[in-house]
């Protein structure tokens, strides 16, 4: 075997070669890395985008973005290299006690250099770092990146995170909530308004820390998707809803209907309270009430108070209802053939009227087909005459009136009688029935020459008459005009004083067209009852109120020797709010009537007005309903009149005061009817029970129960008919 020998001249041939390989590598490393660290030198015309003008407009920039205080952007020199020369937004943010006025411009999604963690796990100056020091700060959540045993990590994933821990997000926005984007942005909830709009607070809406408060509606870019519940701010209202304004009533027998403008509040306004004489009778979310018991012939104060949920109340809003009218667009009324219910029919371009009459025992409709005016919906109103007739009255433009009349014995409407131009009335504008004719009274003048006036339409047509000089209006919930057993029409008032009140009546003779002196009392220590009634009794008007915790119930009878006061006797009992009633009948007497617990009780001024007559009492009937209850006057005396029985077994029941004491009559089975459309309606010498119920065949019919002589009689229905208009107010 033979060795082999290496030869030593390739090898080093080989060494040789290697080592130059390597020197000429290492050479070329060195002069590429002299031009890369070499100073940049300027062409001839050209500026280096870091030096010269450019690098003085960048400072200039940058000086501008600080002493405005807000983010500019990148400055983008001619050779497209950008500088950012805006000021962060952390420093505006420091203002509000943001940790990190400093933070660093990076780059979230790379991580890159310069990223700098804050102290709940979040990068300093990004959206996520501010939410979770804003949470921190005002709603007291220690939150972080590891909240609830969760990582929160980006922005989009906050939604998910939120849900699992059961915080699902919605789209309600709440104060102290986080406003949370789809694309990957956290916003903090500072105010919220009406209508959805929003006051946020968020950073990094540039990409350079950027920051600010800003106001966002539902439908714009910038309005959150969702909203993250975790531990809302609960704001602290200290101002009360505005007062509700333009209130009106429909007031007639059986419901009257209350509506008013919504009020405002700035965190929203909870509901409404109705008051009727300072009475509480109900809330409501909307902006209307009906008042299914009101009281038949009283004076009423409807009082309604917007309140929010921190429990501030609005000043009251107020509409006031004087007795004698029908004042609604479909009304059960009164008239000399039987109960009818009357109201508009038509179209507004064919306006038009009508009444279905129940005579004797059978309906017969009766409408006014020739074109008519409705008139102004807050002024229309169902008069019922002296004669038995019913007339339908209203404004006419700005200042005509006009009134149409049907006669229940013809069964025929008559023709429109409409006036010129009337006074302007500024307040307590009300329709009063008079031998004579209809009238429309109310305030005119000013605060300083206060005067009354009446247009009463007579047989020769229209005439308006304003009291002769200065007419105190009074009090503004003690005053009414009130139709006399004489006829007249009296403006009744209060007049308040620094000790004590007075009271004053001027009556106008609708025959003669002449006002009376001003009669007035003397001062009534106690001062001018929160809520008086005033009521045409046979002795003459009469103010008259209920006994209450600081005061003895009265009346303050205006007779022919002048004003005297009759105090009801001590131990009568006031009884339950809102059953309370003056009732007169048709002579003129006077009756206090009211519930005490299930009791019913009357007591009866003397037809001289010289002392009350304490009568019997005695209970209810059994399961009187209260909706449709109802004081009215009967022939023999007052009664409580009202639905019973139960929905299985309807029936009705009246409790009636004779001069042989209480006495209760039930009827047959009888259908309640519709609600809304039923009412106790006067009918001849007793009562009749009036309402709408389904037909047969679809739609409504007419029906009447009526009671006479303590006796209720049949059940009258009619075939199905078609409604007169229901009303507008």
């Amino acid at each position: 075997m033979h060795a082999i020998r290496p030869s030593y001249d390739a090898i080093t041939r080989a060494v040789r070669w290697t080592v130059l390989v390597l020197a000429v590598v290492l050479a070329m490393l060195v002069v590429l890395l002299a031009v890369v660290t070499a100073p940049a030198r300027a062409d001839p015309g050209q500026t280096p985008d870091q030096t010269g003008p450019d690098q003085e407009q960048a400072e200039l920039q940058l000086q501008q973005a600080i002493a405005n205080g807000t983010a500019t952007g990148t400055y983008v020199g001619p050779f497209g290299n950008e500088r950012w020369v805006g000021v962060f937004g952390t420093h505006a943010a420091a203002g509000y006690g943001y940790p990190y006025p400093a933070a660093p411009d990076c780059n979230e999604g790379s991580l890159g250099a310069g990223c700098v963690g804050d102290s709940r796990g979040f990068l300093q100056g990004q959206c996520t770092s501010w939410v979770a020091y804003r949470l921190a700060m005002r709603n007291g959540l220690s939150f972080s990146n590891w909240y609830a045993g969760r990582h929160w990590g980006n922005a989009s994933d906050w939604g998910k995170v939120a849900k699992s821990i059961g915080h699902k997000p919605d789209k309600y926005p709440a104060v102290g909530a986080i406003g949370w984007y789809k694309r990957g942005h956290v916003s903090y909830v500072e105010d919220v308004y009406s209508g959805g709009t929003i006051l946020i607070s968020e950073m990094n809406t540039d990409g350079h820390n950027g920051f600010h408060f800003t106001t966002v509606s539902p439908g714009m870019s910038g309005y959150p998707d969702k909203f993250i519940h975790l531990d809302d701010v609960v704001p602290v209202d200290t101002t009360p809803p505005t007062e509700p304004t333009d209130v009106r009533v429909a007031a007639h027998r059986g419901r009257s209907v209350v509506s008013w403008r919504a009020s405002s509040d700035t965190w929203g306004v909870a509901g409404y309270r109705v008051l009727r004489n300072g009475v509480p009778i109900g809330s409501v979310r909307g902006t209307s009430f009906r008042d299914g018991n009101p009281l038949a012939g009283q004076t009423a104060t409807y009082s309604v108070v917007a309140y929010d949920a921190a429990g501030h109340t609005s000043h009251p809003g107020r509409v006031k209802v004087l007795p004698g009218t029908e004042s609604a667009d479909r009304a059960w009324v009164e008239t000399s053939a039987g109960p009818a219910l009357c109201g508009r029919l038509g179209t507004d371009r064919r306006m038009r009227l009508g009444c279905r009459v129940l005579v004797d025992g059978s309906w017969r409709a009766v409408g006014l087909y020739r074109r008519t005016a409705w008139g102004n919906p807050a002024s229309r109103a169902f008069l019922a005459g002296t004669d038995g007739s019913v007339s339908y009255c209203r404004q006419v433009g700005r200042s005509a009136l006009s009134c149409t009349t049907f006669d229940a014995g013809t069964r025929a409407w008559g023709a429109d009688r409409t006036s010129g131009g009337t006074p302007r009335l500024v307040a307590d504008a009300t329709w009063v029935s008079t031998p004579s004719g209809p009238a429309r009274c109310g305030l005119t003048g000013s605060a300083r020459k206060p005067t009354a006036t009446c247009s009463v339409l007579t047989l020769t047509g229209w005439h308006s008459v304003t009291t002769p000089g200065d007419v105190s209006w009074g009090n503004e919930d003690g005053r009414a005009f009130v139709a006399t057993q004489q006829g007249a029409i009296a403006f009744c008032r209060w007049l308040p004083g620094g000790r004590g009140a007075r009271t004053a009546c001027t009556d106008l003779n609708p025959f003669t067209l002449t006002w009376s002196p001003d009669r007035v009392s003397r001062r009534l220590p106690a001062g001018a009852p929160a809520y008086p009634t005033w009521v045409g009794s046979s002795a003459g008007p009469a103010a008259c109120w209920s006994p209450s915790a600081d005061r003895r119930g009265a009346c303050r009878v205006l007779g022919s020797n002048g004003w005297r006061t009759v105090a009801l006797p001590r131990k009568a009992k006031p009884g339950t709010a809102g059953t309370r009633a003056f009732l007169t009948d048709r002579s003129g007497g006077v009756t206090w009537c009211r519930l005490v617990g299930r009791t019913v009780a009357c007591a009866e001024l003397s037809p001289s007005a010289s002392r009350w007559e304490t009568g019997r009492s005695t209970r209810t009937a059994r399961s009187l309903q209260a909706d449709n209850r109802t004081w009215v006057s009967l022939a023999v005396g007052p009664a409580l009149c009202g639905r019973a029985g139960t929905v299985r077994q309807q029936r009705l029941a009246c409790q009636v005061l004779t001069s042989s004491g209480w006495r209760t009559s039930a009827s047959h089975v009888a259908s309640w009817g519709n609600p809304g459309y039923r009412a106790f309606v006067p009918s001849g010498s007793g009562v009749a029970f009036c309402r709408t119920v389904p037909a047969r065949k679809n739609g409504s019919a007419l029906s009447c129960t009526s009671m006479s002589k303590l006796e209720w009689g049949a059940t009258h229905t009619s075939q199905r008919v078609p409604l007169v208009l229901p009303d507008l107010v």
